[in-house]
């Protein structure tokens, strides 16, 4: 199908006519407001499908390829409660799963990179629950999945930094959700994602909770903006 209008023809996917208005679905280079009437056009053999005439509708819109005509009364503009209810929720929903994310993506030991998805994390328990058993040789791999044998201390180091990642970003993350939760800047909202820099006085709790947990404040420094 396309719709001509004058002498301007444009394609389209989909006519849906209703009692209260008519859409034109998959509609592209339009340039509203339009006037006169819309003739749909079978692309088959010419047929006119359908007549719109635009003055009958008291208004229209047109976005994403999508053509509205209707007689549905404007839609009352959103309070401020509800721009800051959805810039906030937006704002969740762009955080949400990125800390697990951080934290897969895992530390570097040395000269090695070791992953810390749910099997990675596994495997370091097992290590270190053999050197809680009292072995000193470990069989143990870094991401380039070759086994060679880790001494205890070895696979000490690699247990307390992955630690060490994983309870950083958990705590970050827990600051990210209480600013979220707080801020009442819909602007500001807009501009949180996960690796923001916190508001100072949450930053400073966030150190204080770090160096309690024997934690670097600079554990995070590679991951904030």
């Amino acid at each position: 199908m396309h719709i001509k209008i004058g002498n301007d023809l444009y394609p389209c996917t989909g006519y849906y006519p209703t009692a209260q208005d008519v859409r034109f679905e998959g509609v592209e280079g339009l340039t509203p407001p339009l006037t006169g009437s819309i003739t749909l056009v079978s692309e088959d053999n010419g047929l006119i499908l359908a007549v719109q005439d635009c003055g009958d509708y008291a208004r229209q819109t047109y976005a994403e390829g999508m053509l509205t005509l209707t007689n549905e009364p404007e839609p009352p503009a959103p309070t401020a409660e509800e721009l800051l209810a959805t810039a906030r929720a937006e704002a969740y929903g762009r955080i949400k799963g990125k800390c697990s994310a951080a934290i897969m993506s895992g530390v570097t030991v040395g000269d090695k990179h070791y992953r810390l998805n749910e099997d990675d994390q596994t495997a370091i328990n097992a290590a270190v629950a053999l050197v809680a058993a009292g072995e000193t040789q470990i069989p143990f791999a870094a991401d380039d999945g070759v086994t060679s044998m880790y001494t205890a201390e070895a696979v000490k180091e690699v247990a307390q930094t992955a630690y060490k990642w994983v309870l950083a970003n958990r705590k970050y993350n827990a600051a990210l959700y209480a600013w979220i939760t707080r801020e009442t800047d819909t602007a500001v909202l807009a501009a949180i994602n996960y690796g923001s820099a916190l508001p100072d006085d949450l930053a400073a709790a966030l150190t204080a909770q770090l160096t309690a947990a024997g934690i670097d404040s600079g554990a995070l420094a590679g991951l904030l903006n």
